[in-house]
């Protein structure tokens, strides 16, 4: 049978309780650090979980991490803090160094950057005591993973694709599509960068 959903909510926010509440991704009075680049996923899992913070009894902090690839990493910078601060939810940003470790490691740029993103994100998640780290991955980004594996020519665990919780990583857009993000930030009238 399922649970009623709160009559406060907006349908997408309504289909994040329902997917978080299925796949247990977030339990109930827990701390969450929402990775928020301030790009339309990042932005519509923030709006969201603020949202969801009375359903669940949610803390909500965000991070956002600097790489210094290009020419708009302060205005990025800027615009999330003027997001946080509008939903009242704190904000860590940390800067990193890309180009350095990818020197360093002999990594692509790319790869570079993932790794220190997700470094930087689980020393934030330590750092405010977050139990989980909430990225903004839709099932768009989990049909494009799945691609690319087959493309390398992945096995049958790359037919995976994007898991929804690896760790303490969770993915509350996963059954999401672009589409219905876009919508929904449009719906709340809430910017985002490009």
């Amino acid at each position: 049978m399922p649970i009623p959903m709160p009559k406060r909510l907006n349908p997408f926010e309504c289909r994040v309780l329902d997917t978080v509440r299925r796949r247990e991704l977030l339990r109930s009075g827990a701390s969450v650090l929402v990775a928020f680049s301030g790009g339309p996923d990042s932005s519509a899992l923030l709006r969201a979980l603020v949202a969801l913070r009375p359903e669940m009894d949610l803390t909500v902090c965000a991070a956002h991490v600097v790489h210094g690839l290009h020419d708009h990493a302060e205005a990025h910078a800027e615009h999330c803090r003027v997001v946080a601060r509008e939903l009242a939810v704190a904000l860590r940003v940390r800067e990193v160094d890309v180009r350095g470790r990818a020197a360093r490691e002999r990594l692509s740029v790319e790869h570079a950057a993932r790794e220190e993103r997700y470094a930087a994100l689980a020393d934030l998640r330590a750092a405010t005591e977050s139990r989980y780290i909430a990225t903004g991955h839709s099932c768009d980004d989990r049909a494009e993973t799945v691609v690319v594996n087959l493309l390398r020519g992945t096995g049958a665990e790359g037919l995976v694709g994007v898991p929804p919780v690896r760790g303490h990583i969770v993915r509350p857009l996963i059954e999401r599509s672009r589409t219905e993000i876009l919508e929904y930030l449009d719906e709340r009238g809430m910017p985002w960068v490009a």
